[in-house]
């Protein structure tokens, strides 16, 4: 579909000192090779397609998993911070049935892990990283510091295991149920957040809302 071009006459308006026309150009959002002037997704889906994503050391059919949990808010605090790294705030509490008993009762029942997906030259990988047990409030690593030596530190997870994050860089998260770290199937329940993008913030601090 073509973009709409058309003339408008604007008059009476005090900025102007007469009557005037302008020209007018509306761009169709399916435009162009990326769509780039689509809107976002509604809250609750997907802000990165998971099939275009290579996936390393985690389930790599994530892109399957249904979403049943929408992730509502993304803080984020550096190293010297009370909760340093990433907090989420959910749209309802997570399900008792994600939870992975490692080891009842103790605090290796991981409730969900959280995934990162960022870009090398082009290429998008992803990975389940931190694996959160209940009552867990924060990862514990803010992105910018320590991305490359507590999250993405080993070659098993591919390009992000190159990648150092700089102020200003688009990344995903999202979460899975169980755990997701150096896993190839299911733990619990094949269920998923979405994924949310978030562009890093000077400092690592900063408040995302969804």
């Amino acid at each position: 579909m073509a973009n709409i071009t058309g003339r408008v006459r604007l008059s009476n308006n005090p900025l102007l000192p007469s009557a005037q026309d302008f020209d007018f150009e509306i761009l169709n959002s399916n435009s162009g090779g990326n769509g780039g002037n689509q809107p976002p997704p509604p809250p609750g889906q997907d802000m990165i397609d998971l099939s275009t994503v290579t996936i390393n050391s985690s389930p790599k059919d994530i892109h399957t998993w249904p979403i049943t949990i929408s992730i509502k808010g993304i803080v984020m605090e550096p190293s010297n911070a009370a909760h340093p790294g990433l907090s989420f705030q959910f749209d309802k509490i997570v399900p008792e049935n994600w939870k992975y008993f490692t080891h009842p009762p103790s605090d290796d029942n991981f409730q969900y892990t959280v995934w990162a997906i960022g870009a090398l030259s082009g290429r998008l990988s992803g990975a389940a990283f931190i694996q959160m047990w209940q009552g867990r409030i924060n990862t514990g690593a803010p992105i910018l510091t320590d991305f490359h030596t507590n999250w993405a530190y080993s070659s098993r997870w591919g390009d992000l295991n190159l990648y150092i994050p700089k102020v200003g860089d688009m990344m995903g998260f999202l979460v899975s149920a169980g755990n997701g770290r150096d896993q190839n199937s299911v733990t619990s329940v094949r269920e998923r957040s979405n994924v949310v993008v978030v562009t890093l913030p000077n400092g690592d601090n900063g408040s995302f809302s969804y």
